[in-house]
């Protein structure tokens, strides 16, 4: 059973984010299979296994999967993923189901990736494995899972051949923030932090990434009120681009109730914000759907 997490936007579908991100072109045409694809799926599951290193509960892994090439009917499909073991024939959960940074398959992003604490249901409907650590001699998967462009399973009859490779790596928990200034935020349209950071604010974010590269943007989001048009689960930010199917998205939190307001923080990586925007790019905030962004501060983990 796959856990289906659903981000209604009414006319733009926006993505949650991506690490490393540069261009990449496809020899395809429409429909067009590609040749001698290295992940191939049925209905959209790829199991991809790894021995690299083993997981452990309470553990941070990060996943990256970087992809040059992929059947063209995969094309705005929405992708998800999980951190598993086999036992026999049975899939055993050692982290849940959860969307990549960025989350929508595009021609323009090369590399997605996510961060499982091994242990969390996350987005899942499943139990994970208690302890959530692999045992001994048993074969350990990423199961990687690509969706419709509206959050449907793909028919089992379908199979899709994606071109790339993965790695799976394990990563600091960071228990301590220290604050490394604010940034400006823009007015376009009228929209409170709708913009592009530009300028000294971008040398500052770029030096704080090379610094350190879990280094975040941490954005206050004010809603007054939720409404049915943007109510929980649906897109209210995009952080990256002008173009929301190639960037880190915000959605409304599944706490918030309509008719009432709502203002919560979101942390951003900045490194997946910068493999969004390229070497040279800007970083844009994009509220709408009645959000606005009162607060963008930089931070940094602590020693």
């Amino acid at each position: 059973m796959r856990r289906m997490s659903k981000w209604l936007v009414p006319a733009l579908l926006m993505i949650f984010a991506g690490i490393l991100v540069m261009g990449c072109t496809s020899e395809t045409e429409p429909g067009e299979k590609i040749k001698d694809p290295d992940f191939v799926s049925v209905g959209g599951e790829f199991y991809l296994p790894f021995d690299s290193i083993k997981i452990e509960e309470g553990k941070l892994y990060e996943v990256t999967l970087t992809i040059s090439d992929f059947d063209d009917d995969l094309l705005g499909s929405r992708l998800g993923g999980k951190l598993i073991y086999k036992d026999g024939e049975a899939d055993k959960l050692l982290s849940g189901f959860k969307r990549p940074l960025p989350e929508a398959l595009s021609r323009t992003v090369s590399q997605y990736t996510w961060e499982f604490i091994a242990g969390q249901k996350n987005s899942d409907s499943l139990d994970v494995e208690s302890p959530a650590t692999t045992p001994e001699g048993k074969p350990q998967f990423f199961q990687l899972i690509a969706q419709t462009s509206t959050w449907q399973d793909f028919p089992a009859s379908e199979s899709f051949g994606i071109k790339g490779s993965f790695s799976v790596q394990e990563k600091a928990i960071v228990s301590d923030w220290v604050s490394a200034g604010t940034v400006t935020l823009g007015n376009v349209d009228g929209t409170a932090g709708k913009g592009e950071l530009s300028g000294e604010d971008m040398v500052r974010i770029r030096a704080l990434v090379t610094e350190d590269d879990r280094s975040i943007l941490r954005l206050t989001v004010q809603i007054t009120p939720v409404t049915g048009t943007a109510e929980p689960g649906w897109g209210i930010v995009s952080v990256g681009t002008w173009d929301t199917d190639a960037s880190i998205g915000i959605t409304v939190p599944s706490d918030a109730v309509i008719g009432q307001p709502k203002t919560f923080d979101e942390d951003i990586s900045l490194k997946a914000a910068l493999d969004v925007v390229g070497a040279t790019g800007n970083i844009v905030i994009n509220p709408f759907n009645g959000a606005t962004v009162t607060k963008a501060e930089l931070f940094k983990p602590g020693q």
